[in-house]
């Protein structure tokens, strides 16, 4: 979980369970904009195998889409994927497998990320991988990458992005 950090120094705040393994929290922002609806980070979704579980077990009944659904609206409802980096918690729920094939959960989105992102995604360690950027585009679905620039403004714990 924590690449080359020495477990001796990350089990102090992160203790891992009889398995090794540490609790995740994943936590995607829903942004209502007039006539958009924003969805910063989408989680590590739902279409990894057993042995990838195995590594990140995911437990409890929460998830993104029934947080969706929880607030009224369904995955076609997005109108915007914000994807902050390409990490696979971060960026894992933007498509989901249907069978042996990949479909966007957003259909209805524009998926945006910083442009260095795809670079980024594309090797780890040499080898090449396929990308999100690649699975947005196989599934038919718009992917943005550029740079971008934006102001937070947190007050009273509403958050406006410009």
């Amino acid at each position: 979980m924590f690449g080359v950090v020495p477990k001796s120094i990350w089990q102090k705040t992160n203790p891992p369970d009889e398995n090794n393994l540490c609790t995740w929290a994943m936590r995607c922002l829903l942004i209502e904009d007039g006539d958009r609806l924003i969805l910063i980070d989408n989680g590590i979704g739902t279409k990894q195998d057993a042995r990838f579980l195995s590594h990140y077990y995911l437990h409890g009944e929460d998830t993104l889409l029934k947080s969706i659904h929880t607030a009224g609206y369904s995955p076609a409802d997005i109108t915007d994927m914000f994807l902050t980096h390409l990490h696979f918690d971060h960026c894992g729920g933007g498509v989901t497998k249907v069978g042996d094939s990949l479909a966007l959960t957003f259909p209805n989105a524009t998926y945006w990320s910083n442009e260095d992102q795809r670079v980024f995604d594309v090797e780890l360690e040499g080898k090449p991988w396929l990308s999100s950027y690649d699975i947005v585009a196989s599934t038919g679905g718009r992917y943005t990458a550029e740079t971008i620039s934006s102001t937070t403004m947190i007050d009273d714990g509403s958050v406006t992005i410009r």
